[in-house]
């Protein structure tokens, strides 16, 4: 059974009631996940394309 989409529960931009912010929801239940199912070529190893690196 595949998984929903993390935005059909998680707001980018705010918590919803006890949903978290969507890249923290990522973070928490997802990461891992992805590591291993994609190996080298996961999303997660391209974090910079959304997140600003900090200085």
């Amino acid at each position: 059974m595949p998984a929903k989409k993390c935005s059909e529960c998680h707001n980018a931009e705010t918590k919803q009631g006890n949903a978290d912010k969507l890249n923290l929801a990522f973070h928490k239940n997802c990461q891992t996940c992805h590591k291993e199912l994609k190996g080298k070529e996961a999303p997660w190893k391209k974090c910079a394309d959304c997140h600003a690196e900090k200085k």
